[in-house]
């Protein structure tokens, strides 16, 4: 599309190309999305929309809509003035960022090596030539954007769209930056870093050859900035739980993507010594309507006030929400470029739907980048915010026992929340919330499932599983609360062995442990068609 083919990448100046006249909104938002992946402008950098109009031979219309989703997929910041710039981020928001990426995309690597086709293989070895020649001839911008198409050709081998998702999520975010680091190392024409340049890609393609997802993994990770040096003990111990408690509970016929290659090891820690400031408990007041508009339809979903595939209207928002349609419709614009809603070819909105297996892929990555955030949260939570985490645990307790479902919604995510603030990540913490957002009306359901037909005991596991999370909190004890964290998401009923041993040993740099069967749900519950078993 808007980005060239390969050839005249260097002629297209800021990363992207004209435009033409079919479909002419989504034209302009990819090709502004992916003028961000592979750093056609830098952080911080002012954008306007009549020069990118200008620049990409398009009216201002399409383009305003495109900045207004890209803001609202955090790549763009709005200024209280009223200006647009590219994000930016500080060195500790930056590290963060790496190391997620390293964590998700070594898993989407991994995966891959189980998956890709052949035909797949030659297309990266194709673009890993084009890579070497441009970067031998310098050509900065040309290797970049060869960059980007080689990973995400490697990433969808992995056959998991709610990966992909949030990956490519991340490098929007991150491409600025992602430009200025190779551009440094490209300063110099020798070195460690100049030379990974030129071997990470092909380590990984000869370990998509032979099958080697640790291997692959492992070349991910260095391509990322780690290092065959790097020491074990330098990993930070709350990637590596978290990978453990999520492969204890992925078992036989659950379309998991952690099975049947192993997970990268622990990456560096996400921020400096002492931990970065606390992030507010909440935002601050909204200044206009529109402002105020967007967190209530998005706290709906967050809160499963709308169920899976259910449609709806800037109208029927907005009487709801006792407001003009105006700034409803630019909240469900931000909702829909956030792929909580999708649009119909009539003009209105549904709810997210999504397979069995993407719920299962979601569950997958919520359980792990949520285990992180406990793990964080065990070191860093203060007497203050584990008193609140206890007082809403208890009106969870006090809602299911009245059988009152919304309330028990709203404190189940409030409980979570609290929790995930207190682990100081705020990059984490976007991503858990952006998930969370898309996942609300299937937590819902399962909400509904569990109070209304499910035994007593299966709404014990549920309330046993925070007092679980809450006692390890209060201990310290990060492996604990990534345990509790994973067996609520991914449930404890049906022995699964073999499944955990197998994936138990796949982990790098840790030899195959102790053999711990994981218990779960109830024999013979049923569950209402379209519904998730768990959380």
């Amino acid at each position: 599309m808007a980005i060239g083919d390969g050839s005249s990448m260097g002629d297209q100046g800021r990363g992207f190309a004209p435009v033409g006249r079919l479909t002419l909104q989504e034209q302009v938002y990819q090709a502004l999305r992916t003028m961000l992946m592979v750093g056609g402008v830098v952080p911080g950098q002012g954008l306007t929309v009549r020069e990118l109009a200008e620049s990409m031979g398009t009216s201002p219309m399409p383009v305003r809509e495109a900045m207004r989703r890209l803001i609202a997929e955090r790549a763009l910041e709005l200024l209280p003035n009223g200006t647009v710039r590219v994000r930016l981020m500080s060195d500790s928001q930056r590290t963060e960022s790496r190391e997620i990426r390293a964590l998700l995309e070594g898993l989407a690597v991994a995966r891959a090596t189980q998956e890709i086709t052949p035909e797949e293989i030659a297309g990266a070895e194709r673009l890993d030539v084009e890579m070497n020649r441009a970067l031998a001839e310098r050509r900065l911008d040309d290797y970049i954007v060869l960059n980007q198409r080689f990973h995400f050709l490697c990433y969808r081998a992995a056959r998991s769209e709610m990966l992909a998702e949030v990956i490519e999520s991340l490098w929007v975010q991150n491409g600025p930056f992602l430009k200025l680091y190779a551009g440094e190392i490209l300063k110099g024409r020798h070195g460690p870093g100049y030379d990974d340049l030129y071997q990470n890609h092909t380590v990984m393609l000869q370990a998509f050859r032979r099958r080697d997802s640790e291997a692959a993994a492992a070349a991910l990770r260095n391509d990322l900035g780690r290092t065959s040096q790097t020491r074990e003990s330098d990993e930070p111990e709350e990637m590596r739980l978290a990978f453990d408690a999520l492969r204890r509970r992925s078992g036989p016929g659950n379309s998991s993507m952690l099975a049947p290659g192993p997970l990268p090891a622990g990456i560096e820690a996400a921020l400096p010594a002492g931990g970065a400031p606390p992030l507010p408990a909440a935002p601050p007041p909204p200044q206009t309507l529109a402002e105020q508009v967007y967190p209530s339809i998005r706290q709906s979903l967050i809160t499963g006030d709308v169920v899976p595939g259910q449609v709806v209207t800037v109208r029927s928002f907005a009487e709801r929400l006792g407001t003009s349609p105006m700034p409803v419709r630019e909240a469900l614009r931000r909702l829909v470029a956030e792929r909580a809603f999708e649009p119909l070819p009539n003009g209105s909105l549904r709810v997210r739907l999504m397979t069995e297996e993407q719920r299962q892929h979601a569950r997958e990555i919520r359980a792990l980048l949520e285990g992180v955030a406990v793990a964080r949260a065990a070191e860093r939570i203060t007497s203050e915010e584990m008193e609140e985490a206890k007082r809403l645990n208890e009106a969870l307790r006090q809602a299911v026992r009245r059988s009152d479902i919304k309330a028990a919604s709203l404190a189940n995510q409030e409980f979570h929340f609290q929790i995930y603030r207190a682990a100081r990540s705020e990059i984490l913490y976007e991503i858990i919330e952006q998930l969370w957002v898309q996942n609300g009306p299937f937590l819902m359901l399962h909400l509904i499932d569990l109070m209304s037909h499910a035994p007593a005991a299966r709404q014990r596991d549920l309330l046993e599983a925070h007092d679980l999370l809450l006692a390890a909190l209060a201990r310290r004890d990060a492996a604990a609360a990534a345990e509790a964290l994973v067996t609520e998401l991914m449930g404890t009923a049906v022995t699964r062995e073999s499944r955990a041993t197998e994936l138990r040993a796949l982990l790098p740099g840790e030899a195959a442990a102790r053999n711990r069967p994981a218990t779960g749900h109830a024999p013979g519950t049923a569950h209402p068609a379209g519904r998730s078993g768990r959380r």
